[in-house]
C-alpha cells in the first residue's frame, strides 16, 4: 500500500497512533514507518484496517516526508 491509497478518515487519525519504524538503507538519516497500531497497556494492538472505512492499512509503510504531509 502506498501513501497516495489512504483515505481522508486514515490520515486523520495518523497523529494519534504507534508505528514501528525502521531506517532506510538508501538514506540512514530517513525512517519508514510501518505496521501502526495502538499502545495499550503497554502492548501492541496492530491496525489491519482502517477503523472507520475497513481500508487495509497493515501493509503500509510511509517515509517520514510521506508521514508529515500526510498528518498535516
Amino acid at each position: 500500500m502506498k501513501a497516495k491509497d489512504l483515505c481522508k478518515c486514515f490520515k486523520n487519525i495518523m497523529p494519534n497512533i504507534y508505528w514501528i519504524t525502521y531506517s532506510d538503507e538508501s538514506n540512514i538519516t530517513q525512517k519508514i514507518r510501518v505496521m501502526p497500531h495502538f499502545l495499550i497497556k503497554n502492548e501492541r494492538q496492530r491496525i489491519n484496517n482502517c477503523p472507520q472505512c475497513g481500508l487495509y492499512v497493515r501493509s503500509i509503510e510511509l517515509n517520514e516526508n510521506e508521514y508529515k504531509e500526510l498528518s498535516k
